[in-house]
């Protein structure tokens, strides 16, 4: 019986002890990530071309950094945070807020933060700097789609048809 509570009390307090990210005393979860990241990536899609590239590599790391936070041990208030990354990403928040409010008219809420969301599901960012600070390397990207259908025809065997004119 007491190996039965210690179990229980184990994975109720579980979530505790996860890494968090909160903005407004608020904690995120992979869906609130998943939505800055679509966001993100939409955005540096469609920046004008001169400012481009400086952009996405920020927008990189800046998901590069929100993401090493949420897998961390640590507790991170975004609030505390005032590094171009984590400015980015209240920015974003923001953005993200007042599209809930609907301050953007003519933009459906449902479905734009749906598209966010799993476009972020689907981002593949990476920041690293070499040794000498010199070269910078960065992705960000979309991974491939995983097709609805997959093995649709190997669970299905083949039927003949034979079809008789009337």
């Amino acid at each position: 019986m007491k190996n039965l509570i210690l179990i229980i009390a184990t994975l109720c307090f579980a979530q505790v002890a996860e890494a968090k990210v909160t903005y407004n005393n608020k904690t995120m979860v992979t869906g609130h990530l998943n939505t800055i990241k679509g966001l993100l990536y939409e955005k540096a899609r469609t920046e004008i071309p001169k400012n481009k590239k400086n952009t996405s590599v920020l927008f990189s790391k800046s998901i590069v950094w929100l993401t090493n936070c949420h897998k961390s041990n640590k507790v991170f208030k975004l609030e505390s945070y005032n590094t171009k990354e984590a400015i980015l990403i209240k920015k974003t928040i923001a953005v993200i807020f007042n599209v809930v409010k609907g301050k953007y008219p003519g933009l459906p809420i449902a479905k734009t933060l749906n598209y966010w969301t799993k476009i972020g599901s689907r981002v593949l960012a990476e920041y690293n700097k070499k040794p000498n600070n010199a070269v910078v390397v960065w992705k960000l990207k979309l991974k491939p789609k995983q097709p609805k259908t997959q093995n649709l025809v190997l669970r299905h065997p083949l039927n003949k048809i034979k079809i008789v004119p009337q």
